[in-house]
């Protein structure tokens, strides 16, 4: 993915959504500084964020495990966000905020 992103630099393309959400995607395990590096690096490119990169950034920034369903209820999410670091917590906490008022 950074050699991707690298090369779109190169380049001098303006990456879309759509680039951002692929790249998200591939940070699953990634250390939650670079998944921030990511969107912060969306945001100063003036990129709208859409429903797809605001589930995959949220999915990834909380490492929810591939397959797994998340029930909507509120009883099954406060266990879910119980087991997860708190940075990781706020990280998603601030991106819906941003989401929200971007109407996603």
């Amino acid at each position: 993915a950074e050699y991707f992103f690298t090369q779109i630099h190169e380049l001098r393309l303006q990456p879309d959504t759509a680039v951002f959400s692929s790249m998200v995607a591939t940070q699953w395990q990634a250390p939650l500084p670079v998944i921030d590096s990511l969107y912060i690096d969306m945001k100063n490119m003036q990129v709208e964020p859409d429903k797809l990169f605001a589930e995959l950034y949220l999915t990834t920034v909380l490492q929810k495990p591939r397959g797994q369903i998340w029930d909507r209820n509120n009883k099954f999410l406060e266990s879910v966000l119980q087991n997860k670091p708190l940075d990781r917590v706020k990280a998603a906490q601030n991106a819906l905020l941003d989401f929200h008022d971007a109407n996603v």
